[in-house]
This record gives structure tokens, sequence and C-alpha cells, in this order.
């Protein structure tokens, strides 16, 4: 597992992981509209690392790419997350702030088991 990269003047920074109902209707993200929905799971990972400027932001799913050196890391975690989640029904998204840090929101489909 990659570790998040802590700024020099930062640190011993934070990572959490949060899990919830969502309130929000992300159905617009996905393009669907599906009765069966009955919410959405937000499931959260947020940093207080570097941070992505717009251009690494625009690729962070690409399969392999990656802002590490060349032969460390294969460029393919975030993208097979990506893959599994969109197989499941769901988004993926990212807010980064450089010097701040990164946020990723996954959120899948809760349907009723009726």
């Amino acid at each position: 597992m990659s570790s998040m990269k802590e700024p020099p003047e930062k640190p011993h920074g934070k990572l959490t992981v949060s899990v919830s109902k969502s309130e929000g209707d992300v159905r617009a993200l996905l393009d669907v509209n599906n009765s069966a929905l009955c919410g959405w799971w937000l499931i959260q990972v947020s940093d207080t690392g570097v941070g992505m400027d717009e251009k690494t932001k625009e690729k962070v799913f690409d399969p392999f790419f990656s802002t590490k050196p060349r032969g460390i890391g294969s460029g393919l975690g975030l993208t097979t997350a990506y893959s599994i989640v969109l197989k499941q029904g769901g988004v993926m998204t990212v807010q980064s702030e450089l010097g701040i840090g990164s946020t990723f929101s996954v959120y899948l489909p809760s349907v009723d088991p009726d």
C-alpha cells in the first residue's frame, strides 16, 4: 500500500477513512435512474499530504499514471480501484489542493433487498 507523501514543512500528516450513508443524490454523477436505489454509501479517504495540481488530478485514474520515479509503483492502484467501483454501479471522485491534501470519495449504491 502506498502512503501519502508528507510535505517537509508539515511532517506527521494525517490519514482519515470514513464510511457513512450519503445524504445527497449522486445519480446525476452516474447518469442513472434506478428506482431500486435507496441511497448511497460514501467511503472517503483523506490525507493532509502534498496534494495534487489540476494536471495530476485529470490523470490520476489513468492506467500506468504515476507521480513516482520509474520502476517504483505500477500506476495501476487507483485505476483498479476506479474500475471496481464502476463495476459495482458506483462512482469515485477526487478533490485535492496543493499543500493541503487530497480526498478520494467512493459512492456505492445501496439497494432495497426486497
